[in-house]
């Protein structure tokens, strides 16, 4: 028994032997082959710095260069783990920046740029050679915000007001963009059968170019039950003259018109007033005079006349 435990120990220690001297000549290898030199291609990032303006913004259309190297294993093996940039100071690149210009970037000053920030390898080739900025000039604006929305209701049941606040907000962003702008909307809220009063915070839809004050807005829509009223309104006639005489046919109509349930009685008739003009009766070749709604106490867009055109009778005038 002693001895196959002793056997075991011997095998044992004749593997841990093997793979420590296995792991000495791969790293003597490894080392040794790094230390040969290379070439190699590796992916630049590109990075803006040095034109802080906060009138200014600039971009290019080159994310990444990618740079052909000769250097030792070790170098090479670093810039691939670590992911190198270049870095472009502008301010003194391009010190007289002007809105809405491109300005170029050529393969020498590029190529400088580089080696400056590379200095253990050589540059064989970089691609592309030239990298192109654009500078646009900032502007801020304020701009109303309009709701997108798709609802329904329930039966009898309607909106009595409906606010967003804020209603107005101010963006800022490159002046191509903004200066287009008549509106910030909001991202499309849909709701089915509402009954009761909502409010709820939607996000603003906006470029991805463009900075705004608030990145949502709070919409209330005041929803009640209503029911269907109609009351009966005299018509006057406006701005008649003293020595005339005017007969409308009728001299009344129905008005009907949507109310919440538990305001209907606070409506009255003498809230309402209902008139046509005296002059549009000479300009009238039907007969007929249109009816204007000139005071009422509920949305002229929920009312509805039962006669909007009226006849009338115009007496001649006696001397």
């Amino acid at each position: 028994m002693k001895f196959q435990y002793r056997k075991i120990l011997i095998k044992g220690q004749s593997a841990w032997v093997i793979a420590v001297f296995l792991t000495l000549a791969l790293g003597f290898w490894l080392t040794n082959k790094l230390a040969d030199d290379y070439e190699a291609t590796i992916p630049l990032e590109v990075r803006l710095k040095g034109y802080n303006r906060s009138n200014m913004i600039f971009s290019t259309d080159v994310v990444h260069i990618d740079v052909r190297i000769f250097g030792s294993g070790f170098t090479l093996l670093k810039y691939k783990l670590s992911s190198p940039h270049i870095q472009i100071a502008l301010d003194k690149v391009f010190p007289q920046m002007n809105n809405s210009r491109l300005y170029f970037l050529p393969s020498a000053q590029v190529l400088q740029m580089i080696e400056y920030q590379l200095k253990e390898v050589q540059i064989r080739s970089i691609s592309p050679d030239m990298i192109r900025f654009t500078a646009k000039k900032i502007i801020q604006k304020k701009l109303p915000v309009r709701m997108c929305e798709w609802v329904s209701y329930k039966e009898q049941y309607f909106s009595s007001g409906k606010q967003l606040s804020p209603d107005s907000v101010w963006v800022s962003g490159p002046e191509t963009i903004v200066d287009t702008m008549t509106r910030v909307s909001t991202k499309l809220y849909r709701a089915k059968k509402l009954d009761k009063v909502i409010s709820e915070k939607i996000d603003l839809d906006l470029p991805s170019s463009v900075v705004c004050n608030a990145h949502s807005v709070t919409y209330t829509n005041k929803v009640e039950r209503y029911t269907q009223n109609v009351i009966r309104v005299p018509i006057r006639v406006m701005d008649m003259r003293p020595d005339s005489k005017v007969q409308l046919l009728p001299s009344y109509t129905e008005i009907y018109y949507k109310i919440p349930l538990n305001e209907v009685r606070q409506v009255q008739d003498t809230m309402f007033l209902l008139g046509v003009n005296f002059k549009d009766m000479f300009d009238s070749k039907s007969g007929l005079v249109k009816v204007h709604v000139l005071r009422s106490p509920i949305p002229k867009t929920s009312l509805q006349l039962k006669n909007p055109y009226v006849e009338f009778i115009l007496f001649p005038t006696q001397l």
